[in-house]
């Protein structure tokens, strides 16, 4: 393999990012997620989005094209309302199993953003880790980066490098907050996402989209084709004959691969 070096960053070092789907290509819920107050959703697989202050009273998140980066490929909140100190919080979470990666070493997590608030607006980028293997209801604050603004309509690039990660084997949760205020209709977008070893953070890797649906389909699977969503028919007709329960399956469904833990239907 041939490294090259480009300006201040090194390509060319497959598996560095310790994100899945970095770039929120993958998206097998397919129905966006409608803002709610303090209630975390899924506006792209492996990413978690919430919106709170005095009232969220309208907006959605979900996968788009039109943000910031190469590909376009983006967590967009569209059109989102929010009353009185209004936040918003962007959180992914790595298992032990990839998190072991990183124990007592330094590391450099990246994310390009946009906001269309009409003003700065400070974002704050944390990382914690988990106090028990792979159980993220209690979790410790290894480092945050402090507020950084971001100046309205404009592409930014934020790093938090050189991050003393301790023993962080349990599990690393991630969080981006924006500090929005009061808005109306407003649009933020987020995208190209990655935590890597090292004490600067490096260009962003590039996978592709089926190497990153396989990484995710080890947490989230679906028994029917990727672009349909879950929320549509999918069912098959039952035999004439058979009698089964409203709440039964009538076909067993088995996938080549494990999952990180046994699903939930």
């Amino acid at each position: 393999m041939t490294i090259k070096y480009k300006g201040d960053s090194f390509v060319g070092l497959p598996g560095k990012n310790k994100i899945d789907n970095g770039t929120c290509k993958v998206h097998q819920r397919v129905d966006p997620f409608t803002l709610v107050k303090d209630a975390y959703g899924f506006p792209a697989d492996r990413w978690q989005v919430m919106a709170t202050g005095t009232a969220v009273s309208a907006g959605t998140a979900d996968q788009a094209t039109d943000g910031p980066g190469l590909s376009g490929k983006c967590i967009k909140l569209i059109q989102a309302s929010i009353t009185g100190t209004g936040i918003v919080f962007w959180r992914h979470r790595i298992e032990s199993r990839v998190a072991e990666d990183l124990k007592n070493l330094v590391a450099s997590f990246q994310c390009l953003v946009k906001q269309s608030t009409g003003a700065s607006v400070n974002y704050t980028l944390t990382l914690r880790k988990a106090n028990a293997t792979d159980n993220f209801s209690a979790v410790t604050e290894i480092a945050n980066s402090g507020q950084i603004s971001v100046p309205d309509a404009t592409d930014t690039m934020l790093k938090f490098e050189n991050v003393s990660m301790g023993d962080c084997s349990n599990g690393i949760e991630i969080e981006v907050k924006a500090e929005v205020g009061a808005i109306t209709l407003k649009d933020l977008w987020i995208t190209e996402m990655q935590l890597e070893e090292g004490s600067v953070a490096t260009a962003f890797e590039r996978v592709r989209f089926e190497d990153e649906l396989e990484r995710c389909m080890q947490c989230v699977r679906k028994s029917h084709p990727y672009s349909v969503a879950p929320t549509a028919a999918n069912s098959k007709a039952v035999p004439a004959g058979t009698a089964v329960a409203t709440n039964k399956l009538a076909d067993c469904v088995f996938w080549e691969k494990p999952m990180r833990t046994t699903p939930t239907i």
